[in-house]
């Protein structure tokens, strides 16, 4: 992943759980997972009026995409250092 993308992912979060913690000081009650699941379907869905189920669904299928691709880009770099090492050692 190019570095830019890498700090706007990381700036979001950050954003994501400074929002949070601002939630909870005034009296919220959603864990950081909740919360972050519906800020996330508000940002999809911005002005869409959709079921909470289907919101639901879909954030999930989201989170499970990116958590995918996440564990694909670590075991890919994984292998590739596996390698390195033995071509280094011969």
């Amino acid at each position: 992943m190019k570095w830019y993308r890498k700090l706007s992912f990381h700036l979001l979060q950050m954003a994501l759980l400074n929002a949070h913690i601002l939630y909870v000081k005034t009296g919220g009650t959603k864990t950081f997972l909740q919360f972050s699941h519906h800020v996330i379907a508000d940002l999809i869905f911005a002005g869409d009026v959709t079921p909470p189920d289907k919101v639901e669904s879909v954030v999930s299928n989201f989170v499970d995409l990116y958590k995918m691709e996440w564990n694909r880009k670590v075991s890919a770099h994984a292998h590739q250092g596996s390698k390195e090492k033995c071509s280094r050692m011969s």
